[in-house]
């Protein structure tokens, strides 16, 4: 014996070396129980499988006392703790761990005529080896093919046929599966989807949508009755994603790029408008990060429904949010290629600093040309000609007069009416695409995975085809 890797009040798992063989070995010991009959099944069960996913059972001991299995040892991590370091996957990456998914399911879906379902597919239960291989583990709830389900589930994970007396099929692991995509598109975060606080289109990567939806329908019946047509359209994605990377043009090199939002006064809509910006450079694969330098209880609401990370920011569907009042967190930002700042409300002399201090830099100015023009108007008279003004809550026939009759040499945009910033808004990308085009000319290029020519419209009917 090597060393123990875990332990449970009736399990032991230890990691042994085969003496003759020179080859690591698993060896769990199992308390025999009113589920040690399960136990026996699930060993020999896995004794007879022949698949690269699943580890080999070598051998199975038992005594009055114990169980003892031998198995195939997996040196990687759990998919939940592969995340956990890594952070992010790219969509391809989904989409192949998916495939891999499917062709073990379907191996073992059509196991021996019968059947087996695995019933407890979760992140804890998937194995990332060092090849990138995934291996599926646990099977100690599958059941064969039309078994009557025992009222089991992993939260979050099972569907909803688990819970509830009657028949189980290959849709109920299906439905596992599309949490698991999910899992792995939105950053582990499936909480809020679950308990149905949450519209599926809020995920962080809206090109597998409709495969995501189409597996965790909530009746069986309308998810894809088999994982070969799931893995099929899996297939077909993957390959029309591979044909859009091919005709993209190279990202920024240059890094550090910062984007400083000041507002005219409280409720103008400053950090929704930071929010906006850095979801869309997330969305044109640029690594961007928003930087909450004002203290609001509705920013901190807002972070606090990300996940904390590592490196101090939380992670809320596509972008990091860094609150940092008063510069009191030390976190490394460095590696983010844009730097949303939202200022809060600034007096003109902030502006000017911030502005002078910063070589690779955006200002932008936030009103509404509400209570208090005059003052308004004599603020932005007074702001540096490179500072860009942004016109929010204001329409745009009010916009057009308003600009008419402007006197600062200023650019000025109208920012469109959007409710959830991190939804698609065709009209907004459009406009931040030429905020950032007056910074970077035409270096800055809309790389966006939910664009394709000039909006998201085209590029979702084009990811839409044949799914």
């Amino acid at each position: 014996m090597i060393r123990r890797i875990a332990q449970t009040d009736h399990t032991q798992v230890w990691l042994c070396e085969h003496k003759l063989l020179k080859q690591e070995r698993v060896v769990k010991i199992v308390e025999k129980s009113q589920f040690g009959a399960r136990i026996i099944q699930e060993a020999h069960w896995m004794k007879q499988f022949r698949h690269d996913a699943i580890p080999q059972i070598y051998d199975v001991l038992e005594d009055n006392n114990s169980i003892c299995i031998i198995e195939e040892y997996i040196a990687g991590k759990s998919l939940s703790e592969y995340l956990g370091i890594k952070q992010q996957l790219s969509v391809q990456e989904v989409i192949e761990y998916g495939i891999q998914l499917c062709e073990v399911l379907d191996y073992l879906h059509h196991f021996q005529e019968q059947g087996v379902l695995h019933l407890d597919l979760k992140p804890e239960n998937i194995f990332i080896n060092e090849k990138n291989q995934l291996k599926l583990l646990d099977f100690d709830h599958a059941l064969p093919m039309g078994a009557e389900s025992e009222g089991y589930g992993s939260v979050g994970y099972a569907a909803p046929e688990q819970y509830l007396s009657g028949r189980v099929n290959v849709t109920t692991d299906i439905y596992a599966v599309g949490m698991l995509l999910l899992y792995m598109t939105n950053q582990r975060c499936i909480q809020s989807f679950a308990e149905g606080k949450a519209e599926l289109s809020m995920m962080q990567s809206e090109q597998l949508y409709p495969i995501i939806k189409k597996c965790i329908h909530h009746h069986s019946f309308q998810r894809y009755s088999s994982v070969a047509g799931l893995k099929q359209d899996l297939e077909q994605m993957n390959m029309k994603l591979e044909r859009h990377h091919k005709n993209k043009k190279p990202l920024l090199k240059t890094t550090n790029y910062h984007i400083y939002v000041h507002g005219s006064r409280r409720g103008v809509g400053t950090t929704h408008v930071c929010l906006c910006l850095a979801s869309y450079l997330a969305n044109c694969q640029y690594r961007a990060v928003y930087v909450g330098h004002s203290q609001e209880n509705d920013l901190f609401e807002t972070a606090m429904q990300g996940v904390l990370q590592k490196n101090g920011t939380y992670r809320l569907h596509n972008i990091d949010i860094l609150l940092n009042y008063q510069q009191r967190i030390n976190c490394d930002i460095s590696k983010y290629q844009f730097q949303i700042h939202d200022c809060g409300v600034s007096a003109v002399t902030k502006v000017q600093e911030s502005f002078a201090q910063q070589t690779k830099c955006m200002q932008i100015y936030v009103t509404d040309l509400g209570y208090r023009q005059q003052q308004d108007r004599h603020i932005r008279e007074q702001l540096p000609e490179n500072v860009m003004i942004a016109m929010n809550h204001i329409d745009g026939i009010r916009f057009y007069q308003e600009l008419k009759q402007k006197t600062e040499k200023n650019s000025w945009v109208r920012i469109p009416c959007i409710y959830n910033w991190a939804k698609c808004n065709e009209i907004f990308d459009e406009t931040a695409t030429e905020l950032l085009r007056n910074l970077f000319g035409a270096d800055f290029v809309q790389n966006c995975s939910r664009h394709k020519h000039t909006g998201f419209a085209r590029i979702w009917s084009y990811f839409m085809e044949d799914v």
